[in-house]
């Protein structure tokens, strides 16, 4: 998806775990986005990325893949 949202509507839930753990995966494509993507979403119970749409030529797509999973405890890394 690319552009503005103007508008959303959210419809929160309780989870019975309270934390959560995060990779950042940085990627140089809408390509390699893609792939990374679809290789995380086995393992993770959440996935998105974001993109510098400012971005021009070569550059154009580079971002960070966000993979999450809910957990028990805190885990800092």
């Amino acid at each position: 998806m690319t552009g503005i949202i103007v508008d959303v509507t959210l419809q929160m839930v309780v989870f019975a775990l309270k934390h959560f753990e995060v990779k950042k995966i940085p990627v140089a494509s809408l390509n390699e986005t893609m792939l990374k993507l679809a290789e995380c979403s086995e393992e993770s119970d959440f996935i998105y990325s974001w993109h510098d749409g400012t971005r021009r030529g070569s550059a154009f797509g580079t971002g960070v893949v966000f993979s999450g999973k809910w957990s028990e405890s805190i885990m800092l890394r």
